[in-house]
């Protein structure tokens, strides 16, 4: 099945590859949407969105430290690893305790690639996501994941004479791909 889908999709040339409307441009360039105590943050792969997030008065969390691992190749392009906090509640469900929980636990931190606005636009990132998503079908470099009845592409394009690697996440029914951003490397 993942087969005869990417050659669907792939006969169609790129300008009828699917991309989500209202969601793909938005889940890698706009607002962080959400965060999980498991997961961390959902979107916010613009660095700017992900900061704002943790700025924003309205959110229970703070971000601790962030570590940044930069690509070995392409300038404003990075994994972070982060932990964040949240004040505990008191007895009656109120905040102004002064103690904070910090999560993960232990070792663990969130895992997340991100890029800096101010060195690739919003629209470049876009662009190179759907060369990368592309390229990927066109090699077959895909993952089935199969209970979410998705599929993990794995495409990398041309930036600035380098290779920028990109995982995306595409709709096995529908056929649309409903997000990508950039990796550092692929992970499996």
């Amino acid at each position: 099945m993942v087969t005869q889908l990417s050659l669907l999709v792939l006969n169609k040339g790129m300008g009828n590859l699917k991309f989500k409307e209202g969601y793909y441009v938005e889940h890698t360039t706009g607002p962080v949407e959400k965060f999980t105590e498991r997961n961390g943050i959902s979107g916010g792969h613009n660095y700017d969105e992900f900061e704002n997030y943790f700025n924003s008065n309205s959110n229970k969390y703070e971000l601790g430290p962030v570590v940044k691992k930069e690509h070995p190749d392409i300038d404003g392009i990075f994994d972070i690893e982060y932990k964040v906090k949240y004040e505990k509640m008191d007895y009656t469900g109120k905040n102004g305790t002064g103690e904070y929980k910090v999560i993960p636990n232990g070792d663990k931190v969130y895992k997340k690639t991100v890029y800096d606005p101010k060195i690739i636009s919003n629209d470049e990132i876009i662009d190179l996501s759907k060369k990368a998503m592309e390229e990927g079908l066109n090699n077959k470099r895909e993952i089935p994941l199969l209970k979410q009845k998705k599929i993990k592409i794995q495409g990398q394009t041309d930036y600035n004479g380098k290779n920028l690697k990109f995982e995306g996440i595409m709709n096995s029914e529908t056929g649309e791909i409903e997000n990508a951003y950039p990796v550092v490397e692929w992970v499996d």
